[in-house]
């Protein structure tokens, strides 16, 4: 393949660009001014033009972008996390738990003890777990989910620690005091003392219950339930009055859930502890008076007024 001579180059170029210009500028006279028409035409052409935007930056409209864009608020910010209670410590927990521990800390929120109660039981210094657990019930200003936590946690652990065999020779003694209609004297009076034989075991064999049982007088077949603890007094006691049932089982469990009536509403003017929770519907009286009832609240409806601070 041969090369083009420069000389034929230098001399082609400006020939072709000065053909292209005459070809093209020819019948253009630069020198006339243009006529009312020409001006006019170019006018219209140029407003035209501008009234219609160029394509190369036209964005094609949709169905979706002739709707008005509907401005949303910033999402809001994530709450701030809870401070964490305060750690409470324990120096030796494989030492005695007294059911008193910490009743002087009603300054501490639930989650304090609830936070050490689950950090005991899981290192299983089970004494130390239940009596943090108490607290939760009847110290703290809980919720009531929280107490329905401690509650259960309580049974968990009574199942593996049974209260004692036997009653302290120093037990304090409460009187449960009943009258019954006179046909069914005998059967209240075997239902009472099963009712004391529970009362026991749900104070954790802390308090001696002795049964007494009369005839009531009145013709309606009801039970009234009273408790008399030590230090009753000259006072008249508190009666749970309601219908007689005709069945053992039924007149134990009656007697049962007047006892927990009566010593919630007894614990309820109490200075320094939470009246117990009440019973879930359809729980049964033995299980509410063994786990709603902690033994420091046990101790303090005994001693009455000597025990509130």
């Amino acid at each position: 393949m041969r090369r083009v001579p420069l000389p034929a180059v230098l001399i082609s170029v400006p020939a072709v660009i000065g053909v292209v210009w005459w070809q093209g500028t020819r019948d253009f006279d630069f020198l006339a001014a243009p006529s009312a028409t020409e001006i006019e035409t170019a006018r219209s052409r140029a407003t035209a033009a501008l009234a219609r935007p160029s394509d190369l930056f036209a964005i094609e409209r949709t169905a979706e972008s002739t709707e008005p864009v509907a401005l949303t608020d910033p999402p809001p910010a994530p709450p701030k996390p809870a401070p964490k209670p305060p750690r409470i410590e324990i120096s030796d927990p494989g030492s005695p738990a007294p059911p008193d521990a910490w009743i002087e800390r009603d300054d501490l929120p639930a989650g304090s003890f609830i936070e050490l109660a689950s950090r005991l039981e899981s290192d299983a210094h089970l004494a130390w777990a239940r009596v943090t657990w108490e607290r939760v019930i009847d110290l703290a200003e809980a919720s009531r989910e929280d107490r329905e936590i401690a509650v259960r946690a309580v049974a968990r652990i009574r199942a593996s620690m049974p209260p004692p065999e036997a009653l302290p020779d120093d037990a304090p003694t409460v009187t449960l005091a009943i009258k019954a209609p006179a046909d069914r004297l005998e059967l209240t009076r075997r239902a009472a003392d099963e009712a004391a034989r529970g009362l026991e075991q749900a104070s954790d064999r802390s308090i001696r219950f002795v049964a007494k049982v009369e005839s009531d007088p009145s013709e309606e077949p009801q039970l009234h339930v009273m408790l008399l603890p030590p230090s009753q007094g000259d006072e008249p006691p508190a009666a749970a009055t309601s219908d007689a049932p005709s069945d053992p089982d039924k007149i134990r469990n009656t007697i049962l859930s007047s006892a927990f009536r009566l010593i919630a509403s007894a614990l309820a003017t109490s200075d320094g502890l939470q009246p117990p929770p009440p019973p879930l519907e359809g729980q049964p009286p033995q299980e509410a008076l063994s786990t709603r009832i902690t033994r420091r609240a046990w101790a303090t409806y005994v001693a009455g007024d000597e025990r509130n601070p």
